[in-house]
């Protein structure tokens, strides 16, 4: 919706020019320096006089008063009291090409009025000010009110009587309440209430009204959308690709915020520090998600040193238009033009964030460190699977007799069968539908590349003279990073069906007495592959190690065979992939084979032999490791395992935010003209301009809680005026210093400083309440008057 603009002429400030000739506005408004003289020395003499050394000419500055009428050697650029002495008055109505000021390749002559205000100024003594809106707060007191008169009224009505002009009346009631329920909730009354504010439209009907709306929940929409907007808020990366991103719980927390009513204060704190707050909440976790708002790139030819570059430019520049109201990215490359802000002092603006883990490249539109953001019920029932888990966990953990001399003949089987079984090295593995069989030093074969819906392996394997007659051959399946879900099998979940496992010794073929696995899929047991059935799977034991052992029948009729060769065929046609992916092969000559063979992984295998296994440490972790395979304690593990899986899929569900965590702070350095591969500028450590209001000193390095702390010091004149600026814009079309972004030397004076210094100061002592500031405005009648234009009014 488009803001209201209302008529006052007093609030804009090209019209206080408007009513006389200029000589008549001088008598009636003394030529003051940031008024009058700054934006004409900024428009046309700051880029060369300035405050950037490197474009500065003639070692001059009129921004700075001293080294303004400093004499130089018989002549000064401005002579205290006498225009016609003063070298800048000489320069600026000079004729010639070569003297004239500004050079006509910078901009255009000054106007005669400029001029006559520059010899006017210069003539009552040239009286340099320090920009108005780096002064602190004044101490202003509203001009004498009638009774009952509103405070902001008093301001505006008497600036209208100094020229004449009285309030208009009051809008319709009909055109009132609808401005007042767009401008504090973004819609339209209904009708229904419109009736009823026409019925009975006093002064008390009308504040009712407005405690209403500030009520409503549509107004915290309404206020977040703006603020949502100056903090560069957007679900997804911004640059290149702009994949989606998730942080709209910080969306959430803003429009919460502003229907609460948090002070600006503690809005502006969580934000910049909410994770460096002790014992920080949710909430502020969520509210620190500002600082991850800046765009970001997932392309893949990046280079991250540069984005980290500009990220921590965004960073400052936004800092600078949403809290100080002053375009701090201008000194990026160098020094600012116009404003005091030097390129040291933008990079140490930027050191306050290098503690945020981040990289330059996002991966997949996802950034590390994401917050997660339960809802109230999810947030429950979170707290209930957790307290059934860790129930689970006690119950699964609990030591029992039976338990303990179960545990003890398991080490001793362990060892026992341990040496019954020789690992396999294979010389070759193919595969018949075109996947890549890579075998490593220990015999493990790893699947890659092209996968097949079926196929079929085939491995070659020499025995040694200790394995003839082999009795049994026990393949491992084994997990994998790079399997899907971890494997072992090539199927989406991670599975895999074995149908067949062929094999034949010196092309003797081989038959299967028996087999039987460390654990079996419901319908796919392992002893289908003995009897030539529909196959072997694991489900629901996707990426984790198992085996399966076929005993051979008859074994002394290859128990001749010399120099022997093994040769296995690995069948399988389930479909869908369901293909082996991790897997290595060992054997046994021993006939002392029990269902119940004990397979330990081989670092576990590695703590039973070795001398510290009776350990305290060591029991602890072959403890550990028989609970997870003790038929004993099946039941108690089902059970915890399958509350784990409940908690790990409500947690996927739960919506996160990209969190602020804070790590070792990055390097900063100036990047002399923004130059992110340029590494010779100074290192610089998190501080503030020494202009504006000095931070509070502290013996260790300054952080983002510091710097949000300085911003809402109540000494701190730029924030209160900014954001009070602001919120006057919103309701009036315009705020009462025009560009609401730049209250430095390019942006333009306020039409009533006074004014606008007495509400930043209000707005500070009300405990930085935001919806009382709206409310003071939205009562005052300058903002209840109608808003129809006169050709008079318009001049």
């Amino acid at each position: 919706m488009k803001p209201l603009q209302f008529h006052l002429s007093t609030l804009l400030p090209a019209t206080l020019l408007a009513f006389s000739s200029i000589q008549q506005a001088q008598a009636e408004n003394p030529i003051q320096f940031n008024r009058d003289i700054r934006p004409i020395l900024s428009d046309n003499c700051y880029a060369c006089h300035g405050p950037d050394a490197s474009t500065r000419e003639a070692e001059l500055r009129l921004d700075v008063g001293e080294d303004a009428i400093l004499d130089r050697g018989g002549y000064r650029a401005i002579d205290p009291g006498h225009p016609e002495k003063s070298e800048l008055i000489a320069r600026i109505v000079s004729e010639d090409h070569d003297l004239i000021m500004p050079p006509s390749e910078h901009g255009e002559p000054l106007s005669s009025e400029q001029i006559t205000l520059l010899k006017q100024w210069i003539r009552e003594g040239a009286v340099f000010e320090s920009h108005w809106s780096f002064q602190p707060l004044a101490d202003v007191t509203p001009p004498e009110q009638e009774k009952n008169e509103h405070p902001i009224d008093a301001f505006i009505a008497a600036r209208l009587k100094e020229k004449g002009y009285q309030f208009s009346s009051q809008a319709e009631p009909r055109v009132l309440l609808k401005r007042l329920s767009f401008d504090l909730t973004g819609l339209p009354p209904n009708p229904e209430d419109v009736h009823t504010f026409e019925e009975s439209h006093t002064a008390q009907d009308y504040e009712k009204w407005v405690e209403k709306l500030l009520a409503s929940p549509h107004y915290g929409e309404r206020m977040a959308m703006y603020w949502l907007d100056l903090v560069r808020y957007a679900d997804s990366l911004g640059y290149h690709g702009d994949q989606e991103r998730s942080v709209s719980p910080y969306r959430d927390y803003v429009i919460r915020a502003f229907n609460e009513n948090k002070p600006f204060d503690q809005f502006t704190i969580e934000q910049l520090a909410g994770d460096l707050l002790p014992n920080p909440t949710l909430e502020q976790k969520v509210a620190s998600t500002y600082n991850r708002l800046n765009r970001a790139s997932g392309e893949g030819g990046v280079q991250p040193k540069e984005y980290l570059a500009k990220y921590a430019a965004d960073r400052v520049r936004t800092l600078g238009t949403v809290w100080l109201g002053t375009t701090v990215g201008c000194a990026e490359c160098h020094d600012h033009k116009f404003d005091p802000y030097s390129i040291k002092d933008f990079y140490s603006f930027a050191a306050f964030f290098a503690d945020i883990k981040e990289l330059g490249i996002v991966s997949g539109a996802r950034h590390i460190e994401q917050l997660p953001v339960p809802t109230p019920e999810q947030k429950d029932q979170q707290d209930n699977l957790k307290s059934k888990v860790a129930a689970a966990e006690q119950e699964y953990q609990k030591e029992s007799p039976e338990l303990q001399k179960a545990f003890e003949n398991w080490q001793a089987q362990s060892l026992e069968e341990a040496d019954l079984w020789d690992n396999l090295s294979p010389t070759s593995a193919t595969s018949q539908g075109g996947a890549t069989l890579t075998i490593d030093d220990e015999g493990t074969i790893l699947a890659s590349g092209k996968s097949p819906d079926k196929d079929v392996y085939q491995i070659v394997v020499p025995l040694e003279q200790s394995l003839t007659p082999m009795t049994a051959l026990r393949i491992e399946i084994l997990p994998d990073d790079t399997l899907p879900n971890k494997g072992p099998g090539r199927a989406g979940n991670g599975n895999f069906v074995v149908n067949a496992i062929n094999a034949s010794i010196n092309g003797k073929s081989v038959k299967w007495s028996r087999s039987f696995a460390s654990h079996s899929q419901q319908s796919f047991p392992a002893e289908n592959l003995a009897e030539n059935q529909k196959g072997w799977a694991i489900l629901p034991q996707t990426g984790q190690r198992n085996h399966v052992v076929l005993v051979i029948e008859n074994p002394g009729q290859f128990a001749s065979e010399k120099d022997s060769e093994l040769v296995i065929e690995i069948i399988q046609n389930h479909g869908t992939s369901h293909t082996l992916g991790k897997f290595r092969f060992s054997a046994t000559s021993s006939e002392k084979l029990s269902d119940k063979l004990s397979f330990p992984e081989a670092s576990i295998l590695a703590l039973l032999k070795s001398e510290e296994r009776n350990s305290a440490e060591s029991q602890e972790k072959l403890l550990a490791y028989f609970r997870q395979q003790t038929p004993l304690l099946k039941t108690e593990r089902d059970s915890l395992n399958q509350l784990r899986k409940e908690l790990t899929r409500l947690e996927a569900s739960i919506l996160t935010t990209l969190a602020t965590k804070a790590t070792d702070p990055r390097e900063m350095r100036v990047l002399p003209r923004g130059d992110w591969m340029n590494d010779s500028g100074e290192i610089v450590t998190p501080s503030v301009p020494k202009f504006l209001t000095p931070v509070v000193e502290k013996s260790e390095r300054l952080n983002r809680l510091d710097l949000a702390n300085w911003l809402v010091d109540a000494r701190n004149p730029l924030v209160a005026r900014t954001f009070v600026n602001r919120i006057w814009m919103l309701f009036f079309g315009q705020g009462l210093s025009p560009n609401v972004d730049d209250l430095g030397a390019q942006g333009q004076s306020p039409s009533h400083p006074e004014l606008l210094d007495w509400l930043a100061q209000e707005f500070i002592e009300s405990g930085w309440d935001v919806k009382h500031l709206v409310k003071l405005i939205v009562t005052s009648q300058t903002y209840r008057q109608q808003s129809q234009a006169t050709p008079e009014l318009r001049k």
